[in-house]
């Protein structure tokens, strides 16, 4: 996904702010449940969440993400590749 121009919600926020929290796994042991975003939305992203509970919903955790919208970058469109 990232060779066609995507960013990991939540590699792009860690990179942004060390907090490795960010990283945990989303099922028993990996982070495999992820938010991608095109390249001009990553800028607007302020916040990634996993979704935990009720505990034992599932067997994975929910992912959101918060944008700002007004941070989009919109003077380099996005194309697909």
């Amino acid at each position: 996904m990232a060779a066609n121009g995507l960013v990991d919600a939540a590699w792009w926020l860690y990179q942004q702010s060390g907090d490795e929290e960010l990283l945990r796994p989303t099922c028993l042991e990996e982070r495999i449940d992820q938010v991608w975003v095109s390249a001009p939305l990553a800028p607007a992203l302020v916040a990634y969440h996993l979704l935990d509970t009720p505990v034992g919903a599932s067997d994975h955790h929910g992912v959101a993400i918060t944008l700002d919208l007004g941070r989009v970058v919109k003077n380099d469109p996005w194309d697909y590749r």
